[in-house]
Order: C-alpha cells, then structure tokens, then sequence
C-alpha cells in the first residue's frame, strides 16, 4: 500500500485505447513519490460485475473508472487523463527527460527505427513516449513506464517547479 499517501490515478490513451495506467501514491511528509503500473487487464469491480481497467475505461466515465478503485481497497484521490498527444505537449513544455535505459532495445516505427543501448539518455518528447509504448511487451513493458514516469516525475515535479504555483500548472 501507500501508507498515508495520497492516491492518483493516471492513465495515458491513444486511438486505440489505453496506453497505460498507473497508480503514482504522493506523499508529501516524506517527500516520496512512488509510480505502481497497472496492466491493461487489472481486474476491478463494479455493480454490473468484474471488468478491466481498460474495458472500465472503454465504457464508463473516468469518474466511475476511479471509484471502482475502491473495490481493490483503493482509493483515488484524483485522476489524470491525457491523450498521448497531450502527453506530448505536456513534456514538450517540460523538456528533455534523463532517463535509466538498461536494455539495448531496437523497434520500426512509422519507417523510423529507434535504437537505445543501456545508460543515462536525454530523451526528447516523442522519443521519449515511443520508448514507453515501444520498447517492451508485457510486465517488462510496466517496470519501464513506471521507472520513466517516475523520471518525469523526479527531474520536472520539483520544489522549484512547485512552487512556482498556477504558473508551473499553466505551463502544463
């Protein structure tokens, strides 16, 4: 669990549906952030009977989508929702992000092929979501957003950053 964390619930979504979804618990006395992925086919349960997290988020409002949390002991405190395009956006105004790559890792898309090789690499917007949704399938792929969710998190959610209040908000 969180302890006394305060619960968000994060979820990122293409054409295509759900891109990823995550649970980042914030708690400020510690200054601790912790990111725990959650596959597509997280198991939650709601009045009409067990569904996915993305079916859940393919059907009902978000607002529904967070309190069904509740059904796993969960509770939300809020939701983001971004498209990957917003997503994009959203970094661009941040900047570059150092992220951790610790594989080689090599995939095609849209006749571009991406290349990363273990160490520190700054990773631009675009780049830096295609190695989210790309560069691994299954659990593998959830360790990896969240270590890179969690990059974004350390290098852009910063004191300074904070408490630059509505205008840090505005930028995003």
């Amino acid at each position: 669990g969180f302890g006394e964390a305060l619960t968000f619930l994060i979820l990122c979504s293409d054409d295509d549906g759900l891109v990823f979804c995550q649970l980042a618990g914030v708690d400020a006395a510690e200054k601790k952030i912790k990111i725990k992925p959650l596959p597509a086919d997280y198991t939650l349960v709601l009045p009409s009977g067990e569904a996915s997290v993305s079916e859940v988020f393919g059907k009902e409002s978000l607002s529904v989508l967070a309190a069904s949390f509740a059904s796993r002991n969960i509770n939300i405190k809020k939701y983001v929702h971004v498209t990957e395009d917003n997503l994009r956006r959203m970094l661009s105004n941040l900047g570059s992000t150092r992220v951790e790559v610790t594989g080689n890792y090599e995939f095609n898309i849209d006749a571009v092929k991406y290349t990363f090789t273990p160490g520190e690499q700054n990773m631009a917007p675009d780049t830096l979501i295609k190695y989210m949704k790309y560069a691994e399938t299954g659990e593998s792929a959830l360790r990896l957003q969240a270590n890179t969710a969690a990059a974004v998190f350390r290098q852009h959610f910063t004191k300074e950053n904070l408490n630059k209040g509505e205008s840090f908000f505005s930028t995003l």
